[in-house]
């Protein structure tokens, strides 16, 4: 068993019936359904942009508008990720600066 700390988990991908951990240049491996692991993460960290992906919100670098309410996604470790069309108000909810 490895514990790997909340903190340094950057995103995490679904991948067939298994989760894959993106924590700095590791990868971890789970048998975990994305929308278990989505349920125990805290939502103030944690953001699901796509069916396939959650990310950390303390790793994003930036964050670009695309079409039809999509966005993608740039973490600090360079990694850029789209997010999925229904989940724009999420983003929008979290992510956008009000100014």
């Amino acid at each position: 068993t490895i514990f790997v700390p909340v903190d340094e988990v950057d995103w995490i991908e679904a991948f067939q019936n298994y989760i894959r951990l993106h924590a700095g240049h590791t990868t971890h491996l789970l048998h975990v359904p994305m929308n278990t692991i989505e349920t125990v993460l805290d939502s103030d960290h944690f953001l699901r942009i796509h069916r396939s992906h959650i990310v950390n919100l303390r790793r994003i670098a930036q964050l670009w508008s695309i079409a039809h309410g999509q966005y993608v996604i740039e973490l600090k470790s360079g990694q850029r990720l789209h997010s999925g069309r229904t989940y724009g108000e999420r983003i929008r909810g979290k992510l956008t600066n009000p100014f």
